[in-house]
């Protein structure tokens, strides 16, 4: 048995050294010199740093498309004005003491700050959009230079590393590409990365010096690690109710140990560690304006809708299931799924040196992603962490990598760096041209400014000059109008503060109908403000403007204005009110026109204009104009799918079902992960009495959205006319299931069941 070294000089060097290991990367491996010494190194590196940069950048600038911005600036604007928010939901008349609190006030105060505040219509989002950008960009160098990135930027480290933590970080990147909004989970992304870091390095800190190192008075001193860990939370707190997981964080960090990754069994002193650094970390937390309240509010937010009927999914996008989004983000998706391999196999054959924090975020993250869109964003982060801390151990880990000579080992990552670039050369392109975004089935752009009929400015306008009025404003609308009028609002858009029961009216109010306009009157709304008029609610415009009760204020692009008005008597007050409506239509969508025509817009831009246009231009009954102007939208940008969609139901609409099915295609081809296309080239195909084509376009559809019963009621009747009675009777259980009292279907049913008995 070896016996233990005798303590002096040379002890005291061994524990003197120790001291040098950093919380921002590994313990230092055996490495094996690159030929041409540290500059190599430093440029694979710089190359990394730029790459991944410049993609980030790129992401980030996109015109202003986030709803809840407008509430951000109104909260801003009061607080600074009045004081702290009430811990009661102020902004609407139908629940205006349904209990809320904002424990978003730092965030809220940076969006006024960089707010233009100039009067309406002529809104500059410049600040907002480049204070996205900005924090962005900090996030990206966060990341990049984080994990040995600075040593290696520096010639301190072997360069192989570099290209790997590149792939990783474009990886993380198209992830994290929807979730780059001016939202204060941005804050919170920064914020993991930091504390993330920060929590390995204190873990060493206790390893090496014990509880000393998480005395109370350290925690109050910004130089040591818990002081940083400590005053970063405090702030965390003020911008973002995600914060709330902050203890979480720097219990398993401390308990996990040392910042060299490396998974030990946890001692007694690292659980009472983990202990004072939880405890810590709630007092914090409870340092806000909204004190203990504040650290549960988040979580009660989540459960509001846990067992209520009131499904926000279809309505409200980020409260999707990831891998259930309908009719987006078909490569993003499909990262996800690759990343999810990837991560399980670093777990697998890295747990050793990827540390317990790492590990536990990400697979946490990865669950979290599953239930929602909204947890893409920290799935993202946790997975580049992930990634990085095993990225650079990659070149000297045992396998083939390792038993590569040196030039060999060069020449590996000058492939890997030349595929990197590449890929991100070719990425970087399609955002700037849009196909990206046209691909992905979105509507954010690349560039600068407000996105293209987004926002009924003109709506806000013309209240903003009003007294206030109760309005009702769907969740496009309502943002806007909270942030730029002092309009009574029947909801603002946040989902936490109104109950289950309104959202459920809110949900009968988007359908249309008499139901609808009858809720409007028991709520005494004085107008409605419907932003994308020929979207979900298409419906309930087109009924508001058959109403002689409500007359069209004012049209755009963006959205409808409708005020109650009483139709004054004489035989011609109707016709005159019609006629009056459909002369603001037929404006609006003339100004949309020529907004196409600038040309400094670009294609998918233009055709964007050109849609809205065209939904006026039905709203007003002028189908051949709509027509038009969804084949200028379809020639500007090809592959829009939304447009060749458009106007494929244009063409189904007139019985030209050949035409039709090209369209279809088209868009099917254009967005993978869009069901209506393929939905409706089902129905051309019947029309055309090709029934096994149809099925087959029917069953991608019920792919795309399993709960959609439309396209398992189509199958059902395409299958039965191909011949395929056993495939009939299949898919008319899975759409009965959907839509139990369909009378054709119950019949459908049972007489292939009687025709399958006789046989």
């Amino acid at each position: 048995m070896r016996p233990d070294p005798a303590p002096g000089p040379q002890g005291r060097s061994e524990v003197k050294a120790s001291r040098t290991v950093s919380g921002d990367r590994a313990a230092p491996r055996p490495e094996i010199a690159l030929p041409g010494g540290p500059a190599r190194g430093v440029v694979l590196q710089g190359i990394v740093v730029a790459a991944v940069l410049t993609v980030a950048l790129l992401l980030a600038w996109h015109p202003l498309e986030d709803l809840d911005i407008w509430f951000h600036l109104r909260a801003g604007t009061d607080q600074l004005a009045h004081g702290p928010l009430p811990a009661l939901n102020q902004y609407s008349f139908t629940e205006p003491r349904h209990p809320w609190l904002n424990h978003e006030w730092l965030f809220q105060a940076l969006v006024h700050a960089t707010a233009s505040h100039d009067a309406l219509p002529a809104v500059d989002a410049a600040g907002w959009n480049l204070l996205r950008t900005a924090l962005a960009g900090l996030l990206a160098l966060l990341l990049v230079l984080g994990d040995g990135g600075l040593a290696r930027l520096r010639g301190r480290a072997d360069g192989t590393a570099a290209p790997g933590t590149g792939l990783v970080l474009l990886a993380a990147l198209g992830l994290l590409w929807p979730r780059l909004m001016l939202r204060p989970e941005l804050l919170s992304y920064i914020a993991i990365v930091l504390l993330v870091r920060w929590t390995e390095g204190l873990g060493t800190e206790v390893a090496r010096d014990g509880l000393g190192a998480l005395r109370p008075r350290r925690w109050l001193d910004p130089r040591t690690r818990a002081g940083r860990v400590w005053w970063l939370v405090l702030i965390w707190a003020q911008a973002h109710g995600f914060s709330s997981v902050a203890p979480l964080i720097v219990g398993i960090g401390l308990v996990g140990g040392a910042a060299d990754g490396r998974l030990r069994r946890p001692t007694r002193a690292a659980w009472r560690a983990a202990g004072l650094g939880v405890l810590a970390m709630l007092v914090a937390l409870l340092a806000t304006p909204n004190g203990w309240q504040g650290l549960v509010f988040p979580l009660r937010a989540i459960g509001q809708f846990r067992g209520a009927d009131a499904d926000l999914r279809r309505t409200v996008a980020e409260l999707t299931p990831l891998l259930a989004s309908p009719d987006a983000l078909h490569a993003t998706i499909l990262l996800f799924k690759a990343s999810l391999i990837a991560g399980v196999l670093l777990a697998v054959t890295g747990w050793r040196r990827l540390g317990l924090l790492r590990l536990v975020l990400w697979a946490a993250s990865a669950a979290a992603a599953f239930a929602t869109q909204r947890a893409l964003g920290p799935y993202a982060v946790a997975f580049a962490l992930l990634g990085l801390r095993y990225a650079p151990s990659l070149p000297q880990v045992s396998g083939p990598l390792a038993r590569l000579s040196a030039r060999a080992r060069l020449a590996w990552a000058l492939g890997v760096a030349t595929a990197m670039v590449a890929g991100a050369g070719w990425w970087a392109q399609g955002i700037v041209s849009n196909n990206f975004y046209l691909a992905e089935g979105v509507a954010r752009r690349y560039g600068d400014g407000l996105a293209t009929a987004q926002y009924p400015l003109i709506a806000a306008g013309r209240l903003a000059g009003q007294p206030p009025s109760r309005v009702f404003a769907n969740l496009g609308a309502s943002g806007l109008l909270l942030g730029t009028t002092r309009a009574e609002l029947y909801i603002d858009g946040r989902t936490e503060a109104y109950s289950p029961a309104l959202w459920r009216e809110y949900l009968e109010i988007k359908r249309g109908g008499d139901q609808a306009l009858a809720l409007l009157d028991a709520r005494h709304v004085d107008r409605v403000c419907l932003a994308g008029p020929g979207g979900a609610f298409a419906a309930l415009a087109r009924d508001l403007l058959a109403s002689h009760r409500w007359q069209l204020e004012s049209a755009e692009g963006a959205g409808l204005l409708l005020r109650r008005e009483s139709l004054p008597p004489g035989p011609d007050a109707a016709p005159l009110q019609e006629a009056a409506k459909r002369s603001e239509l037929m404006r609006a969508a003339r100004a949309q026109e020529q907004e196409a025509r600038d040309r400094g817009l670009s294609a998918a831009r233009a055709a964007d204009a050109l849609l809205a246009a065209a939904t006026l231009h039905g709203l007003a009954g002028d189908t051949g104009s709509q027509r038009t102007c969804l084949e200028q939208a379809a020639q500007r940008a090809p592959r829009h799918a939304l447009a060749q969609h458009n106007l494929g139901n244009q063409l189904l609409a007139e019985g030209r079902f050949d035409l039709a099915l090209e369209r279809f295609r088209a868009a099917a081809a254009a967005n993978r992960r869009l069901g209506g296309p393929r939905l409706n080239a089902g129905v051309c195909l019947m029309r055309l009495n090709r029934p096994g084509e149809a099925a087959r376009w029917f069953e991608q559809a019920t792919r795309l959205d399993n709960g959609g019963f439309e396209a398992w009621a189509n199958l059902a009747v395409a299958r039965n006319a191909a011949g395929d009675r056993a495939g009939a009777l299949s898919a008319i259980d899975r759409a009965l299931v959907l839509s139990p009292a369909n009378a054709r279907l119950t019949g459908l049913r049972d007489s292939l069941r009687r025709s399958g008995s006789a046989q």
